[in-house]
């Protein structure tokens, strides 16, 4: 079950159906929507005029209200779980355990877009703010990628931990990734880790937060200052991240310019750069 963004429906499935009710008074609203198959997810575009369910490992993209099928499609052995881009007009779609592929697809017309190839297993994909870009998780490596060419935009951020969950912060200047980190000397036990993550630069922001349960759900509320992680221990945790917006992007051009650079915790001499004024980009 979910809402739409704006709280107006909700949407069950139930049967190899899916039902949209009006969630203020229990009506139904539109047509209910035959799926064939148990239903793996149904989730609402932003302006809740679309949805896109997955069932029989194919993501279908409906009209609400008229309850009509707009289009259908599927990764190359399936589709795990699919979501919207915040204009409603693209699809993401993640294979999960079925290949190592993601796909960006046009909504009215089922027609891919762009394919984004991976060496191993996709386990959690996610649109920018602006719908531009699309971050993915593959084992340990955090990608991000160009939502329309399917081109990667900057090298994979390494992660020391299996990254199951990634998202970006409202603004889209943050990428927030869950991980499980094993532990060497029990190859059972580990440790689930969150951190944030600069999606221009792809170095680390703060020090990780390290929790006792897998994370199930994690979002930033609208500031980007908090975030609230529910575990499978049925615990919900608040998580403050307040950064200084006004001198983030000073700080970057200072970073650019200055003579030397942190690696592996050593200072070491950078390229003579040619740095007459430090211009915010």
């Amino acid at each position: 079950m979910s809402f739409s963004p704006d709280g107006s429906l909700v949407v069950a499935t139930g049967g190899g159906i899916v039902h949209v009710w009006e969630a203020r008074t229990g009506q139904p609203y539109g047509p209910v929507l035959p799926q064939g198959d148990a239903v793996r997810s149904a989730l609402f575009s932003f302006d809740r005029s679309r949805l896109v369910t997955v069932a029989e490992d194919v993501a279908r993209v409906w009209d609400v209200k008229k309850g009509t099928l707009l289009s259908t499609f599927k990764n190359d052995r399936g589709v795990e779980n699919a979501v919207f881009n915040p204009k409603g007009t693209r699809v993401l779609s993640v294979s999960g355990q079925y290949d190592n592929t993601v796909y960006v697809w046009d909504a009215t017309t089922g027609v891919p877009v762009a394919r984004l190839p991976h060496s191993s297993q996709v386990y959690s994909a996610s649109f920018s703010p602006d719908g531009n870009s699309v971050v993915t998780a593959s084992l340990y490596n955090v990608c991000t990628w160009d939502a329309e060419s399917g081109a990667l935009l900057m090298p994979p951020i390494k992660s020391d931990g299996l990254v199951y969950k990634v998202v970006f912060s409202p603004e889209g200047d943050r990428i927030l990734t869950a991980a499980f980190r094993l532990n060497e000397n029990d190859f059972l036990a580990g440790s689930h880790l969150l951190r944030v993550w600069d999606s221009n630069s792809g170095l680390p922001l703060a020090s990780p937060l390290e929790i006792g349960a897998t994370v199930v759900s994690m979002q930033f509320d609208m500031s980007g200052d908090t975030i609230a992680i529910l575990g499978s221990d049925a615990i919900v945790r608040s998580w403050s991240v307040r950064k200084d917006r006004s001198s983030l992007v000073e700080w970057r051009a200072v970073a650019r310019c200055a003579p030397f650079s942190l690696v592996d915790g050593i200072l070491k001499p950078q390229p003579a750069k040619l740095c007459a004024s430090l211009e915010v980009e």
